[in-house]
């Protein structure tokens, strides 16, 4: 479906957010405004406006309208735009997982879904920064020895929890560590969500 021109006007904190736009530069602006709010992640449902979690609590975007089933197929084409197959994977099984780089700007972890009959996503902000270990852990005490676990040359550590409790920011955070030593990693990701620089290791 090609992005058509809609006549919108979406308010949040009493400013602009959406005139009248295509439905790419209105999927741009909600992207926009995600990173803007710090919010950690951005629900695009059909039946309800487009909606931010921030702290844990959801916020839809004050004044924007309710999206229909041809928006939400129009933005899912959008953020699969460059993936053609995996397009082709989602359309055919109704749902799939990518990420999704935002200008310059952010990165995206997004979960395409049917709900209903109708496609919607939820689209997860993945943090610029690899959080140090202090930045992580109320307990201090137990660096040191997460550090020497992470130390050793065999092993096998299990990062567990629900949805939104850091299990992808803790292991970004050990292989992060990991790197510091002239050591070989090789990680397995579906999708693919922070990009680690080599320091010492590769």
């Amino acid at each position: 479906m090609e992005a058509s021109a809609k006549n919108l006007t979406c308010r949040g904190r009493g400013r602009i957010l959406v005139q009248v736009m295509t439905d790419e530069e209105f999927f741009d602006t909600l992207l926009a405004e995600c990173i803007k709010r710090n919010a950690s992640d951005l629900h695009l449902t059909v039946g309800r406006p487009p909606t931010l979690r921030i702290d844990g609590y959801l916020h839809p975007v004050e004044g924007c309208p309710v999206l229909i089933p041809e928006m939400t197929e129009s933005f899912k084409n959008i953020a699969t735009k460059d993936l053609r197959h995996l397009r082709a994977q989602i359309d055919n099984g109704g749902g799939g997982d990518f990420a999704l780089n935002f200008r310059s700007m952010a990165r995206f972890r997004v979960a395409v879904y049917k709900q209903k009959g109708y496609f919607g996503m939820a689209l997860r902000l993945i943090p610029r920064r690899i959080l140090a270990f202090e930045e992580l852990f109320v307990t201090s005490h137990l660096i040191p020895r997460l550090k020497g676990l992470l130390d050793r040359p065999h092993g096998l550590i299990l990062v567990t929890g629900p949805t939104g409790m850091g299990k992808t920011t803790t292991q970004a955070t050990f292989v992060d560590y990991i790197l510091e030593s002239p050591r070989h990693v090789l990680t397995i990701e579906d999708p693919i969500e922070f990009n680690h620089d080599h320091k010492n290791g590769l």
